[in-house]
């Protein structure tokens, strides 16, 4: 018999992604759910490999709760198809333990501990900064919930943004407690005790039941390779999943969404293009081979006029095959306002979803350069020819047309979204406003029809097309070049990763940071300038994004 390792380390993706070449970012690995659901996959057809090693590095951010949700659900799926799971972590924290709770035997390092403490939230506000250095910031948005630009507005949480996040925290803390009491057999007051602030040593956590073993994993593959003479066997993936029935293309939106091409954006991070995505689905609109479609997506929204160019690609391919939605951490603002258009939306009971509102940013530098010595004049031919410039304050009448910018892209969202769920205009009001919902409470006030990952997704869409088998194909299909490729080995190497973590990273190197990952603007190091050049971008734009993405301030204390 044979055994395997799965390697649980670096940020988390959803998918492949088109970002060109990025060195800077290429210094710690990705996880990409794409490969280790496909090598979930062939674990469950190997007779071969008996034993799983979950290999949990510290390292590892799955940036946000959905992730971890959907990584448990592929656990539990081996362990009910008779595989021995062996969870091995460095350091056990709340979202670990969640993991761990699959599997029946757990291993902690020697020196690590465990600590359940709670989840914390931090959020960072910059506008007494911009006071200091006399810089404006307007505000122009649809929704009291709709807080992406309150770091630059407030210096502290407004009550509509406390009670959405306190309602989402809330909820996912109760769950992950329900599940970890429920797969290792433990009471409230057992949670109890240690979320009162015990941390426990790796000994005690054995001792009280938590762990089953303090080891490191290279102990744990000894064990194995010399008491149970189980050798290792690499699962190798390719980008699909099954050779026979109908073929359905599993397409990622893994980013926020931004005009133009994939890139990544020093404010917005990994973007998806409109014109990259486009694309894509064009080419699996006309691909006959392909039956289907299932949209993963995982985005914070972006630009409302580049999630409107991807919806109506994506109503043209809907009128050749049928079109359902998986969602991954997140999918709100822009990345609801793209899956108005499938037959089915899932969602994970903690993916961040809904915030359907329109929020537009537009700074002003006027007294900052003055301060500095810089003034600025202007020869234009219209009345408006330079509106929403940042070098001088906005008068009432640019104000004005600006809103009614705003109120007219709020009005077109809420009749997508009303059209898509058959609801009422009034029944679409009373849950849009900018508010975030659960997977969960998006149920059960209709914006998402069903709970479940990529896994239940696809069965619906296996039994909507009346086939046996699905042959899975991932999408965007990224080939690397050889420079990416040389460039992936040899910083994986100095990174230290080796075997299959170098294998699993691969090319995704250049992805950095995750979207969603704390903090998820990720790019401001980039430099003043080229962050000065992606905030002056997006002044006098709609924007249909979550709160806190925008400006990288929400930070996941656990």
């Amino acid at each position: 018999m044979a055994y395997t390792r799965i390697l649980l380390s670096g940020s988390y993706h959803d998918g492949p992604a088109n970002e060109g070449l990025s060195i800077g970012s290429r210094s710690r690995p990705r996880f990409r759910y794409d490969r280790f659901f496909e090598q979930v996959r062939r674990l469950l057809r190997s007779r071969r490999i008996r034993t799983v090693v979950i290999d949990h590095r510290a390292d590892f951010s799955p940036g946000g709760f959905a992730a971890v949700e959907s990584i448990r659900a592929e656990l539990v799926r081996l362990a009910a198809a008779g595989k021995k799971l062996v969870f091995c972590c460095e350091e056990c924290d709340v979202l670990t333990l969640y993991l761990a709770s699959a599997c029946p035997t757990r291993v902690i390092h020697p020196s690590g501990e465990l600590r359940v403490l709670g989840i914390a939230r931090r959020f960072l506000f910059f506008r007494r900064l911009l006071d200091r250095f006399g810089t404006r910031m307007t505000i122009l948005r649809r929704g009291q919930y709709k807080s992406a630009a309150d770091g630059f507005r407030r210096d502290s949480l407004d009550p509509a943004n406390r009670e959405q996040y306190e309602a989402f925290y809330g909820g996912a803390h109760h769950r992950l407690l329900q599940v970890i009491a429920e797969g290792l057999g433990k009471t409230d007051e057992d949670l109890g005790v240690l979320l009162e602030g015990h941390v426990l040593p790796a000994e005690q956590a054995v001792s009280h039941g938590w762990m089953t073993r303090a080891a490191t994993v290279h102990e744990v593959v000894r064990d194995l390779e010399k008491e149970h003479k189980e050798k290792y066997r690499a699962t190798k993936v390719h980008g699909r999943v099954g050779r026979r029935g109908r073929r359905v293309a599993v397409l990622f939106l893994d980013g926020a969404i931004c005009d133009g091409e994939s890139r990544r954006d020093p404010v917005l991070g990994r973007c998806v293009g409109d014109r990259s995505l486009v694309r894509e689905i064009r080419g699996l609109a006309d691909d006959k081979r392909t039956k289907a479609v299932v949209l993963r997506v995982s985005s914070p929204g972006g630009s409302a006029l580049a999630s409107e160019s991807i919806r109506r690609e994506l109503l043209h391919l809907h009128e050749k095959k049928p079109i359902v939605v998986s969602m991954g951490n997140v999918a709100g603002s822009g990345g609801y306002w793209v899956a108005t258009e499938a037959d089915r939306v899932f969602a994970e009971p903690s993916t961040l979803t809904g915030s359907i509102g329109v929020i537009m940013i537009l700074p002003e530098l006027e007294t900052t350069l003055k301060r500095q010595g810089i003034t600025s004049d202007v020869v234009r031919t219209g009345r408006f020819a330079d509106l929403g410039s940042p070098f001088r304050r906005m008068s009432r009448d640019e104000h004005e047309l600006l809103d009614r910018r705003v109120e007219q892209v709020y009005e077109d969202f809420l009749e997508r979204a009303a059209v898509a769920r058959k609801l009422s205009r009034e029944a679409i009001e009373n849950v849009a406003g900018g508010r975030v919902w659960s997977g969960v409470d998006a149920v059960s006030v209709g914006l998402v029809d069903e709970l479940g990952g990529l896994p239940e997704a696809l069965e619906w869409l296996r039994s909507h097309l009346q086939s046996r088998r699905l042959a899975l194909r991932f999408h965007p299909q990224v080939k690397p070049s050889i420079i990416e490729r040389v460039l992936a080995k040899r910083l994986s190497a100095a990174a230290g990763i080796h075997g299959p973590s170098a294998a699993a990273t691969g090319a995704g190197f250049a992805a950095g940071a995750a979207a969603g990952s704390p903090p998820p603007a990720g790019g401001l190091a980039a430099g003043g300038p080229a962050v000065a050049e992606a905030v002056l971008a997006l002044r006098g734009r709609p924007l249909a994004i979550v709160p806190e993405h925008l400006t990288g301030t929400g930070l996941l204390e656990r």
